[in-house]
């Protein structure tokens, strides 16, 4: 009986250990030999400011602000858009889909605003564009009410871009990270 039990409890454990030992073999060789090349530049990454809530927004005092702030509009997108240089670092949309600001700018009602970035084109300088974005966010809150919240419909307060900032760094060193372990 004793070696009947020990002969049953031998054949239970090649079972069990052949199978491990196999998907062991299997994930080595998977994490040795099929290394994943990760992106050298950052994908877009879009980040957002949303105005709701706002006293509806005059069209032609909204395209006074804008432009006196340094926004130019493209006509062919139908925003204003915030450039450094030839690249274009920030955009204003319109909050009622599609985003797009109708001309003339006299007759139009604008129910609220949205600023828009793509912090991998902002990178070198994200922190100088991301505090600028949140100031330009507080003058038109100044100027038209309503509050003022992010892509996840959180409040935004005065250390949002130094929070983003941070999440930013701490992904990249992650990434990083990952980067030097799969070289």
């Amino acid at each position: 009986m004793i070696l009947f039990f020990e002969v049953c409890m031998d054949l239970l454990l090649i079972l069990i250990l052949i199978p491990v030992a196999i998907l062991l073999v299997w994930f080595t060789f998977k994490a040795f030999f099929s290394k994943t090349n990760l992106p050298e530049k950052a994908t877009s990454q879009i980040c957002l400011i949303k105005l709701k809530d706002s006293q509806l927004i005059n069209g032609y005092e909204l395209m006074q602000l804008l432009t006196d702030q340094g926004f130019d509009f493209n006509k062919q997108q139908g925003v204003f858009d915030l450039n450094d240089g030839e690249q274009i670092v920030l955009r204003c949309m319109n909050l009622k889909k599609p985003g797009k600001f109708q001309e003339p700018f006299e007759e139009i009602g604008i129910p609220g605003l949205m600023l828009v970035t793509d912090l991998s084109v902002i990178y070198d300088d994200m922190k100088k564009h991301l505090d600028a974005m949140y100031e330009f966010g507080l003058a038109f809150q100044k100027e038209f009410g309503g509050h003022l919240i992010d892509q996840n419909n959180i409040p935004v307060g005065s250390d949002w871009a130094q929070h983003l900032h941070d999440d930013v760094m701490h992904n990249k060193k992650q990434h990083d990270w990952l980067k030097e372990c799969t070289s």
